[in-house]
């Protein structure tokens, strides 16, 4: 099969997506609140998107500390969760390598991936505001604040996964001599 940017970006967006929505409905049924997230995206529907790029709301750091200190007894569905957020993104950039063959087509599918999921958290914080207090992850914040933050974000999740793009790509390429 070829090698090329589109394949990459294709690719690592899909494994993306459904990973992150895969891991977002068994975290919610384990938890018993997934009618719940399903009747907010009846009046919401916009709140569907978030579910599929929803690791780029996060530094990377904040899912592997919440994974950690959450009581597994309690909060099974949440860890589930985190390290699924963590997973996609981690899977979506070894995609993006594998996919790409060489270190410019893998790195630019992962960047055209990271900046179709920030951009479409920012257009779904324009076009319905409730989603504000999902992508900040703080009570009261305006959506200026929520933009930044979305952005900073976004860059570093695309910074630390186009890290594990770049290596990924520098084993397969050694392995496929």
């Amino acid at each position: 099969m070829e090698k090329s940017l589109s394949r990459a970006f294709i690719f690592s967006f899909i494994a993306v997506i459904a990973l992150n929505f895969l891991f977002y409905i068994i975290g919610y049924s384990i938890l018993g609140t997934l009618d719940i997230h399903f009747t907010r995206a009846s009046s919401h529907p916009t709140y569907i998107v978030l579910w599929f790029t929803y690791p780029y709301t996060y530094f990377p750091w904040e899912l592997v500390i919440d994974a950690m200190t959450r009581d597994p007894s309690i909060h099974i569905g949440l860890i589930i969760m985190d390290i699924g957020l963590i997973a996609s993104l981690a899977v979506g950039s070894i995609v993006a390598a594998i996919f790409g063959g060489d270190f410019s087509n893998s790195l630019g599918g992962w960047l055209l991936t990271s900046l179709a999921c920030i951009i479409a958290i920012l257009v779904i914080i324009f076009v319905d505001p409730f989603n504000i207090s999902w992508t900040c992850h703080y009570s009261g914040c305006e959506i200026g604040y929520t933009v930044i933050l979305v952005i900073i974000k976004g860059l570093v999740n695309l910074l630390i996964f186009g890290g594990i793009t770049l290596l990924t790509v520098l084993v397969v390429g050694s392995y496929g001599k």
